[in-house]
């Protein structure tokens, strides 16, 4: 097993940069089987989601976090309640043994990837990449405010993100997005998070999947 503490870098100066890369890993531990698991799909409007960044800033959000978005988005436009769409989607809450937030802080981008189950290779828009914990997304580099909610010791974090319902196919993109309908075609979709950083993958899960079911149940 690889040691990470300062006395055998001190020892093996030249295997600093060797275990710098691997230190991360093991301090997250191995992957290990339902590190994530499946707890709900429940339907809601994306209208009364107060977390979710208003759409023209949400690409924005993604790659500078919320705060910088939305002061860059204010000085356009300023942002208002009305601004978030009526639109329909499934907020999937899931559950880990993992600490996310502390996968985020050591600079880490934390990734949410989803897709049908049975044709991964299709892209399908199912998601944004954003996790969220205690209503705030999980963001590297981004303080704990009053609303952030350490783990209880023992018990696994509660995570959640958001599913589209439903999504125009677009043959203009590359490669090709393909479009669906959950309301009328509904199946499996598989789900999986990342953390990486300046020296690589931190962290990735093993797969969860959100049962046909529990997606019929809640929007039926």
């Amino acid at each position: 097993m690889l040691d990470c503490t300062l006395p055998v870098r001190k020892r093996f100066p030249l295997m600093s940069s060797l275990i710098s890369f691997a230190c991360p890993l093991l301090a997250f531990g191995a992957i290990t089987a339902n590190d994530v698991a499946f707890v709900s799909a429940r339907l809601v409007d994306y209208h009364d989601q107060q977390e979710l960044p208003v759409p023209r800033s949400a690409g924005l959000e993604e790659l500078v976090g919320r705060n910088q978005s939305d002061r860059a988005a204010s000085v356009i436009s300023p942002q208002e309640p009305s601004d978030l769409p009526h639109r329909p989607l499934l907020r999937i809450e899931f559950r880990s043994p993992v600490d996310l937030r502390a996968v985020a802080r050591r600079d880490a981008t934390v990734f949410l990837h989803a897709y049908f189950c049975s044709h991964q290779d299709d892209l399908a828009v199912l998601s944004a990449p954003t996790i969220y914990a205690d209503g705030e997304p999980i963001r590297a580099r981004e303080q704990r405010t009053e609303n952030s909610a350490a783990g209880i010791p023992g018990q696994d974090f509660k995570y959640y993100f958001y599913v589209n319902t439903l999504r125009k196919e677009n043959r203009e993109s590359r490669p090709p997005q393909m479009g669906f309908d959950l309301r009328v075609t509904a199946e499996n979709i598989c789900f999986y998070v990342t953390g990486s950083g300046a020296s690589g993958l931190i962290y990735k899960s093993t797969i969860g999947v959100i049962p046909v079911q529990a997606i019929l149940a809640a929007l039926h």
